[in-house]
């Protein structure tokens, strides 16, 4: 088979298993409550929290990782409450072609597969990413405020890696119209420590939202402001936040490991002076979790 041949039957393989994740999520969440306990707590800028180690499966093997543990959450984006938790961790790769943590998946089409770019420090190609939004009956303190919908959004990501430093932009719009709004951000992600059985890793990232995003998680209509007791407030673009994070894995055996998390993030701008952040909650965000994690 000639490598034009090869490239084509593997983007075509792509396409089948990235639309067969795509669909089991998205049908998934539309047949179960949009806050089941598989997606508590994976909005906004968590899922970047909670996948960073797995991004460090090495590459050129299958890998797939299932782990499940307490964590500590906001109970909505921007509140000063918190609660425990049960959380998943899920993480598939194939090579360094696909890459799927928790609701989110990423094709890479720079990577050394179908004999196209060899030992290349690029990665760039699609990604979808499954949202679940808020609900009212999330916190006392949304109440009037209006549920905010399961959100799919696609986009793209362009990374690149030297030694322990990966560096990487995304950018993504909803679909679904649950938020309707875009995100980029940006992150930096490296290896801090490593032994035989322990890994150290951190990670900074900043993340802008046009003014759909923002409006619909922290804007409050004339209608909401009734119902909710808030002031009237039109939310703009601009930064969303910026956040530091670091996971730490310790080796138990071939196929168990252990993995901490602990993650702040501050609010920015809009996302920060909004009444709902201002007089109910805090736009300092703190995040942490452990996890059990078979591997195989």
């Amino acid at each position: 088979m000639g490598i034009l041949a090869s490239a084509k039957l593997r983007a075509k393989s792509v396409g089948v298993i990235g639309a067969a994740v795509i669909a089991a999520t998205v049908i998934g969440a539309r047949i179960a409550p949009a806050h089941a306990t598989v997606f508590d707590s994976f909005n906004g800028g968590l899922d970047n929290f909670y996948s960073q180690v797995l991004d460090m499966i090495p590459e050129g093997v299958y890998g797939v990782r299932l782990g499940m543990g307490p964590a500590l959450d906001p109970k909505f984006r921007g509140d000063s409450a918190y609660y425990v938790h049960l959380a998943p961790l899920i993480s598939f790769r194939y090579k360094d072609l696909i890459a799927v943590d928790n609701n989110q998946i990423r094709v890479n089409l720079l990577g050394t597969w179908g004999n196209m770019v060899r030992d290349s420090h690029w990665s760039a190609g699609p990604s979808l990413h499954l949202d679940p939004g808020r609900d009212e009956s999330d916190s006392p303190k949304l109440k009037g405020l209006g549920d905010v919908g399961i959100s799919l959004e696609t986009g793209v990501y362009v990374a690149y890696k030297t030694g322990p430093v990966r560096i990487r932009t995304q950018i993504r719009q909803d679909i679904l119209n649950g938020h309707g709004g875009l995100i980029a951000d940006v992150d930096v992600n490296s290896r801090l420590f490593t032994s035989d059985r322990w890994t150290l890793s951190g990670n900074a990232q900043l993340t802008w939202t046009n003014g759909t995003y923002t409006n619909a998680f922290y804007g409050v209509t004339p209608t909401e402001s009734v119902a909710s007791g808030l002031p009237v407030y039109q939310a703009h673009a601009g930064l969303h936040d910026v956040s530091v994070n670091v996971v730490a894995s310790y080796t138990i055996n071939r196929h168990w490991s252990a993995l901490g998390t602990l993650g702040l993030a501050r609010l920015l701008s809009s996302s920060a002076n909004n009444p709902l952040v201002s007089l109910r909650g805090s736009p300092n965000q703190v995040s942490t979790a452990a996890f059990a994690i078979y591997s195989f």
